[in-house]
């Protein structure tokens, strides 16, 4: 999505496809290796990093334009918040000591595919938009 499109939503819409695309491929590995013994799932951590962020701006934070400002430091812009991965540990759900449920596995992976669906779409309707606006409608 780089060129054309670099504006804040712009950057936040890619991050969000990266991070449902990366979603995916991390749910099919929990699915590939549901039988693999001492297998820990693995999670992405990107919406609560949104969301988090989105609440510290909703807080009333001083508006910042440089780091070193006071409260620049805690605040994240939200078109540079990334997914990462993590693995649940913390978990087994049988004796061979792996921890995928392979129900939750499977709702989690049509949860983030509507998403990327919707965010398709988002990104869609706004190339849509700019191609009227361009042909002036017609």
């Amino acid at each position: 999505m780089s060129g054309m499109f670099t504006g804040r939503v712009d950057k936040l819409l890619a991050n969000a496809m990266d991070s449902a695309w990366l979603n995916q491929k991390v749910i099919a590995n929990n699915i590939a290796n549901v039988n693999t013994p001492n297998f820990k799932r693995s999670e992405i951590s990107f919406q609560d990093k949104l969301q988090s962020a989105l609440k510290t701006q909703k807080e009333g934070f001083l508006k910042t334009t440089h780091a070193k400002h006071i409260g620049g430091a805690s605040r994240v812009a939200l078109e540079d918040i990334k997914p990462e991965i993590y693995r649940v540990r913390n978990t087994t759900l049988r004796a061979d000591g792996n921890n995928v449920d392979m129900d939750v596995e499977m709702a989690k992976l049509a949860e983030v595919q509507l998403l990327y669906s919707t965010l398709l779409e988002v990104i869609g309707s706004k190339h849509r938009r700019l191609r009227t606006a361009i042909t002036e409608g017609r």
